[in-house]
């Protein structure tokens, strides 16, 4: 199910193109970021999309529901789902809210670098809360914060149809800023000194969690994803356990767990064909 219109808000997605991307540093891949404003009164029924969803709450009260249950939002509350992820919003009364999407490409070509930085790689991958493990992460921004993400997020907002390359320039910047504030308050870890905050993410452990999630219908082995890798089956283990606290197979098996739960909450898909859509025999 795709955004809804309301109140004159064009919330409908552009167009993702599904080529496989091997996540190398390339050159700029124009994948879209936007941001809206939006007003819900009363309820937005239950629906996913196909990017990178973040919703920060401005002003207004109501309920906002996902496959972990039925919270109240209040001002400075951010949602970030993953794509596939359904949420619906509830009992709201003149709830407003910014929303920022993007299409998942943007991390795998023009920002894949980003992922380097230990913070952002463990927000989105290898943290125990991370959106790859959860799906869903909730946080509140403090006051005292709030104000910039507005600016980052209006800065979005006015660069996003411009046609200029220094738009996208700017476009790309303001994006960033306002990723990186979202991952410094998801993540309380985060606050530690620095010497107990997490290492640097291996890039063996990035790349192999890239290719079981894009790929989750093969039949994959230990020793199909080392060769992919280019390593020992052993050292895939080692370098997987210390910074997921799972295996490759065990993360697979997370990853296709969950993929299947989304569908069977979200779609009609019958059990064998989920089964078949998420790589289950």
């Amino acid at each position: 199910m795709r955004w809804k219109v309301r109140e004159d808000t064009d919330m409908t997605p552009p167009p993702v193109n599904s080529q496989n991307i091997r996540g190398e540093i390339l050159s700029p891949s124009n994948a879209r970021i936007t941001a809206a404003r939006l007003v819900v009164k009363g309820e937005f029924a239950p629906h996913d999309h196909e990017e990178m969803i973040m919703v920060a709450i401005l002003r207004g009260k109501g309920k906002h529901q996902t496959i972990y249950g039925i919270d109240d939002v209040r001002p400075g509350d951010v949602f970030v789902l993953r794509p596939s992820m359904w949420h619906a919003f509830s009992d709201c009364a003149n709830l407003h809210a910014y929303v920022c999407y993007f299409e998942p490409r943007l991390l795998q070509r023009e920002l894949s670098w980003v992922l380097e930085d230990p913070a952002l790689n463990y927000f989105f991958r290898v943290g125990p809360r991370s959106l790859d493990r959860k799906g869903v992460i909730s946080l509140h921004i403090p006051v005292e914060a709030r104000k910039d993400c507005i600016r980052f997020l209006e800065g979005i907002e006015a660069n996003q149809d411009a046609q200029a390359a220094h738009a996208r320039t700017a476009l790309v910047g303001y994006f960033l800023l306002f990723l990186g504030e979202v991952a410094r308050w998801a993540l309380p870890e985060l606050h530690l000194p620095e010497k107990k905050r997490p290492v640097r993410v291996h890039h063996v452990v990035i790349e192999g969690m890239r290719l079981l999630k894009e790929d989750l219908t093969r039949d994959w082995t230990l020793t199909d994803l080392a060769t992919a890798l280019g390593v020992e089956k052993s050292y895939v283990v080692r370098l997987f356990k210390a910074y997921t606290g799972l295996s490759p197979m065990a993360y697979l098996a997370h990853c296709r767990a969950e993929r299947a739960a989304t569908l069977l909450l979200t779609t009609k898909t019958a059990i064998s064909e989920v089964a078949q859509q998420v790589g289950w025999p």
